[in-house]
């Protein structure tokens, strides 16, 4: 009896439940792909469904109003242990050209379709959500958010921000998650 993990299984389930999901959402890339943040600061925390074991695996993220498209960095995406990291859709369709800003412009190395996992203000409890993201080379933050669906709002104050977050399916409701006016 063998204790190698087999590369070809399944990871299991999630401990933690899922209240959003685009993997099965018939997505295409928008007409004219931005990520225009001029100096993208992060004011939300996640943390990877696996990651090292030597990491706690928090990462950062810059949600922003000039980003049409969600984006991670190659080495966060590589940072995902092989058994558990998403599957990279390199097929031309996803290596699009990306416009960054001052007539400067990248191309994705392809999709994937990423968990993250939040913690719910109201109650602290972690939930989790899968969205389509471009992997991209050497983005200055680990991760670039659209401020659109599922993010419905957020509020400011007393140097923090409030994301406010549409989730679930039939049941749909609104989880806040607490981030930081940081740099």
């Amino acid at each position: 009896m063998s204790t190698t993990p087999n590369p070809a299984a399944a990871p299991p389930p999630p401990a933690v439940p899922t209240l959003y999901d685009e993997t099965n959402r018939g997505m295409s890339a928008p007409e004219d792909p931005a990520l225009l943040t001029l100096s993208p600061g992060v004011n939300l925390i996640a943390f990877m469904e696996h990651h090292d074991p030597t990491t706690g695996g928090s990462f950062g993220i810059c949600v922003s109003n000039t980003c049409n498209i969600n984006a991670i960095d190659q080495a966060l995406f590589e940072s995902i242990p092989l058994l558990y990291r998403p599957a990279l859709d390199a097929t031309e369709t996803h290596k699009i050209t990306i416009t960054l800003g001052f007539g400067m412009e990248a191309t994705a190395l392809g999709r994937i379709f990423f968990p993250i996992i939040l913690l719910n203000k109201q109650d602290d409890n972690p939930v989790r959500i899968v969205v389509s993201a471009y992997v991209m080379p050497k983005l200055v933050v680990p991760m670039l958010m659209k401020n659109g669906y599922p993010i419905v709002g957020s509020k400011w104050g007393g140097g923090t921000v409030t994301w406010e977050f549409k989730l679930g399916g039939r049941h749909r409701r609104m989880v806040q998650v607490e981030g930081y006016l940081g740099t």
